[in-house]
């Protein structure tokens, strides 16, 4: 998580820029950590949920399955 939380704040302070204006790029991050013995589809899943537990929360953050 640490590592994606960096990666996180890299990107959002980072210039870009489209159509010469510069604008502002956020990541919303959903991560689960899998279990041997779990369908990876199930793991999935739990990530993808975790994601749109994110952007509901307004986005630009990293959550835990």
């Amino acid at each position: 998580m640490e590592t994606i939380e960096k990666l996180r704040k890299m990107i959002a302070i980072m210039p870009a820029t489209h159509d010469g204006r510069e604008i502002t790029v956020t990541l919303t991050f959903g991560i689960a950590r899998c279990n041997p013995e779990e369908y990876l589809e199930n793991c999935i899943n739990r990530a993808d949920t975790a994601l749109y537990k994110g952007k509901e929360a307004g986005r630009d953050r990293v959550v835990t399955a």
